[in-house]
């Protein structure tokens, strides 16, 4: 027998699916054949390595410890979750409101503006605030003019869109007959 033949049945020894008319032919094999009785050898304590360990049991109160445990980092991690949430909602409406503010004083700059410059206590402080009024009346302007020129791109974009889908569409099109007349060549070239 050959050495090859000799490994695949050591496989099906190991697997449980030999005969006893090649198990016989094996052994004999393997008693003259000092390198394939060096692999089974190596290939038996494989298998003996992966026999089932004897059954043990958990200690008493094992699972109801675990549980706990479980449970304890469940209810840690609502809590974490809840007060997250909670810090996520506060930022999220002291920014809302804010912006709401800046709207209302942006949109009511000019009354505002003649109401605190009315105040004589407050006049001081309406000399100093006028520069920043300035500034924020440029940013407003700089916001307003940065989106009416996406706006205008965006719907030139669309505009020109159309004639890349047409292209591409005349592209599938061509690709298509090309296909359709190399089948028929192919077909031709069968009969």
């Amino acid at each position: 027998m050959e050495c090859s033949k000799a490994n695949e049945l050591m496989m099906k020894y190991m697997d449980g699916t030999l005969s006893e008319q090649d198990a016989g032919r094996l052994r004999k094999h393997i008693d003259q054949c000092e390198g394939c009785k060096a692999d089974f050898t190596v290939y038996d304590e494989i298998v003996s390595a992966f026999e089932m360990p004897e059954e043990t049991f958990a200690p008493d109160g094992f699972v109801e410890a675990v549980m706990t445990k479980i449970n304890a980092l469940e209810s840690a991690s609502v809590k974490a979750t809840v007060k997250a949430d909670s810090i996520l909602l506060t930022v999220w409406g002291l920014f809302t409101v804010l912006l709401g503010l800046g709207f209302v004083l942006a949109l009511n700059r000019e009354p505002i503006s003649a109401y605190l410059a009315a105040q004589p206590a407050l006049a001081g402080y309406m000399d100093m605030l006028a520069p920043i009024g300035v500034m924020v009346g440029e940013f407003v302007s700089g916001i307003a003019a940065s989106a009416e020129a996406l706006f205008s791109q965006a719907s030139t974009f669309v505009a020109g869109a159309k004639y890349v889908v047409l292209g591409i569409a005349a592209c599938l099109a061509l690709v298509q007959v090309f296909l359709s007349r190399r089948e028929r060549v192919a077909a031709r070239k069968k009969v």
